[in-house]
């Protein structure tokens, strides 16, 4: 009787010496009341209804749209519109934040890529093409002699605008309004112009070479200028949707030549430096500007952006889409002396 006790109090002891030292699951309760539970990311998420609250990214940075099923992107550029309500501004008072400049940026970094319809053969075009191209123009201001001024044009207002054998230049304090013929019509058209700057690129400044829209009005609209190191084509269609084309400017130098271009219609924007496409971007809806809406060439409205600052030689607005070789044949016929 004495053993069997003894079994017993053995059988015992060793089933309660398994119980304490028996290896426990990891998901046992008491466990997972003491672990810490995973923190939510405090960082938005692209794509998500979060706003980021840091800094704004840099021009460059702006993602591609995501084109829809017709190939526009009504809504792809949603968050870079100005609210509707919100207070108006110039184009000129439109900034871009500047660039890190703690390293050398790349050579290409402000340059938007070069679409292949830049492979002109240039040797095939010929002066009398452009100069063919040129009774076209809706408005045709050669500023190449200092005696007829702006020729047979009576501008509305002109103001600190002088004139040599180089051509126009436009001060700081410009105010040049030609009126355009009634037939027309914004929903397609071209602007090309010699431009010799007194600035030189990275200087800072907001400068108007090509203002078409109505005053105080964010939709339809038509503008070129120049935005601190950016020069801007830069368009708002009839729901005020912006389409933005712009080319970096930060190593241009003071008083050298350079030939811009830009041309809108079914639903394409183009922009042209040197008579190279720099960029094509598509927008989504049709630019409805009144007939006789004045342009404003090297100047803004009031309170906009300063005059060209520069000299312009070989100003003249189309009133349809130029093809690239036309781009190239027009920047030839109208070149300056030295460019």
């Amino acid at each position: 009787m004495q053993r069997w006790f003894v079994a017993v109090l053995a059988a015992v002891g060793c089933l309660l010496l398994w119980v304490m030292i028996r290896p426990r699951p990891s998901t046992d309760h008491g466990v997972r009341l003491s672990r810490p539970s995973a923190r939510q990311p405090t960082f938005p998420i692209r794509g998500s209804g979060l706003r980021d609250t840091g800094e704004s990214p840099s021009f460059n940075d702006f993602a591609a749209p995501v084109r829809g099923p017709t190939g526009s992107a009504p809504r792809a550029r949603h968050d870079l519109l100005r609210a509707r309500r919100e207070e108006l501004s110039s184009e000129g008072k439109i900034e871009v934040p500047a660039a890190d400049t703690s390293s050398p940026p790349p050579e290409l970094a402000t340059r938007p890529k070069v679409v292949p319809a830049d492979r002109i053969a240039v040797g095939a075009v010929t002066g009398a093409q452009g100069e063919g191209l040129l009774a076209e123009a809706a408005l045709s201001l050669p500023f190449d002699d200092p005696q007829k001024g702006t020729g047979g044009l009576q501008p509305l207002a002109e103001k600190d605008v002088q004139f040599d054998e180089f051509g126009a230049v436009f001060g700081p304090n410009a105010l040049f309004i030609a009126p355009p013929p009634d037939s027309v019509n914004s929903n397609a058209g071209s602007v090309v112009f010699w431009l010799q700057p007194a600035w030189a690129g990275d200087s800072g400044s907001n400068n108007a070479y090509f203002i078409w829209r109505m005053p105080h009005a964010f939709e339809n609209r038509v503008t070129i200028f120049k935005n601190g190191p950016f020069l801007r084509f830069l368009m708002a269609d009839s729901l005020g949707m912006e389409t933005d084309v712009s080319y970096g400017v930060a190593r241009w130098r003071a008083d050298e030549w350079h030939h811009i271009g830009a041309t809108w219609g079914d639903y394409v924007a183009t922009f042209y430096v040197d008579g190279r496409p720099v960029g094509s971007k598509e927008y989504a809806h049709d630019i409805i500007i009144p007939p006789g809406t004045p342009w404003y060439i090297g100047s803004d409205y009031p309170g906009g952006a300063q005059g060209a600052n520069s000299r312009i030689r070989g100003f003249h607005v189309f009133p349809r889409v130029l093809l690239p070789e036309e781009i190239v044949s027009l920047m030839d016929d109208t070149r300056p002396p030295g460019a």
